[in-house]
This record gives C-alpha cells, structure tokens and sequence, in this order.
C-alpha cells in the first residue's frame, strides 16, 4: 500500500513523498503515532484473535527503523512522550515505554483499579511539560496519570449514571479560571464530558454541570454581530 503524504492548504494538495511500506496492511487496523519533532511513525497492530500483534517504526519517508512482534497484553492507545519514548497504553492497567528501537525501557501502572476492571480508552496529552494520560476503565471511571515519569494517579468522579453507556469525553490540561468553582478539583486536568444535550466537568472528586444557555446566549450574540453582554 502506498500512503500519500500530503500538506493541506485551502483546497490545494502538495504531494510531498510516497510512504511504501507492504501491500498486505491496512492502516486502518493499527494504532498510529507520529514523533513531533523528527517525524518517526509508530505502528502498533490492533489486536486479532488470529496473530500477535507486530510494531513497526519508521523514519517519516517510510524507512524501518525497528520491528518486533508485541507480546504483551493487548494495547489500547500509543503516542510519543516528551522523553522520546513510545508509550503503549496496555488493556491491562499498565503503560509500557519503549525506546526509539523499540526495545523495553520501563513499565508504569496506571493503579490497582486500571488492573482490575482493564482499560477500553485512553488519550494522550501534556501537562506541565511532561506526557499524561487519562484512561477509561471497563467499568466507567476515568483515572489520569499527570506525569508518566513518576507514579501518582488522579481518580476522577464518577460519571453520572445517565451518561452510561453512551458518552464522548476529552480531556482537559489548563487550569479552570472561574471563580464560582472555588474547589481545587479543576486545578489538576480535569475532564469534559458530554452526552444527549448534556455537559459536565469532572474533576477530582467533583462533577460539576455546564448550563448550555450561557453558551447558547454568547452564540446568538455573536451571530447578530453585538457585543455579549450589551443590548443589541
């Protein structure tokens, strides 16, 4: 298979290179994670019943670097640290790291509560110049981990049970400025929660609702092009 690369500008494409690697995969059933800085591509085979996973790293023309079958228990999510190492964010409650050549380098546990119930989602950001992470477990309950060099787990309240089973969730790194929320729960990366017409912060032992209406009456302001807050 041949993977256009391509920079996107308006509605203009420039082809910058062909990405060759073999025929016979599918992008669409490997993780995918791309350095920032020099560009080196991670590919992490999604679980199948039928073979063990392989990974495969390659500079960013497509060249391998390092392939390996992956042995461990099934991934859930990859991404590169501040550090230069990959992460893999395992089913099992525990991020490997691995170096550029994709040899072990450590393993973090994500807690005793990511080991029980197993992770099913992950997400990948940065907090205070360090790789995080926040993990969704099988049994509904977001953990984060603001720093994957050093062993503190957040646990995030409970999501409410009327956003079970359906909900889109994200992350978020900064620090929440309103003064009404005078907790220090969403002084840590908290999260944002969404389902049916509803939205919640969650943070640290602290759910908190947003009304939509506020949201609703800035937007209509703007569309009549007059100030918030000031008649129009």
């Amino acid at each position: 298979m041949i993977l256009n690369s391509y920079i996107q500008f308006k509605n203009r494409r420039l082809k910058l290179f062909n990405l060759s690697l073999s025929d016979s995969i599918n992008f669409d059933d490997f993780f995918i994670a791309i350095r920032r800085i020099y560009g080196e591509i991670a590919f992490l085979q999604r679980p199948a019943s039928s073979k063990k996973p392989f990974l495969r790293i390659t500079t960013s023309s497509g060249k391998t670097i390092a392939e390996n079958l992956w042995k461990d228990a099934p991934p859930v999510a990859i991404g590169w640290t501040t550090e230069d190492e990959l992460a893999v964010v395992q089913r099992s409650g525990y991020v490997t790291l691995l170096t550029m050549n994709a040899t072990f380098k450590r393993r973090l546990s994500l807690g005793k509560e990511a080991e029980a119930a197993q992770i099913v989602e992950a997400k990948f950001f940065t907090y205070e110049n360090h790789t995080a992470v926040a993990c969704l477990t099988n049994n509904s309950r977001i953990l984060i981990a603001p720093s994957l060099e050093r062993q503190r787990i957040l646990a995030i309240a409970d999501i409410p049970n009327a956003a079970r089973p359906s909900f889109l969730w994200d992350v978020i790194s900064s620090q929440n400025s309103n003064p009404s929320l005078i907790s220090d729960a969403f002084k840590s990366p908290w999260i944002l929660l969404v389902f049916s017409r509803h939205i919640f912060r969650l943070g640290v032992g602290t759910t908190h609702k947003v009304i939509i209406c506020d949201l609703y009456l800035f937007f209509t302001h703007l569309h009549n092009n007059a100030p918030f807050g000031h008649p129009s």
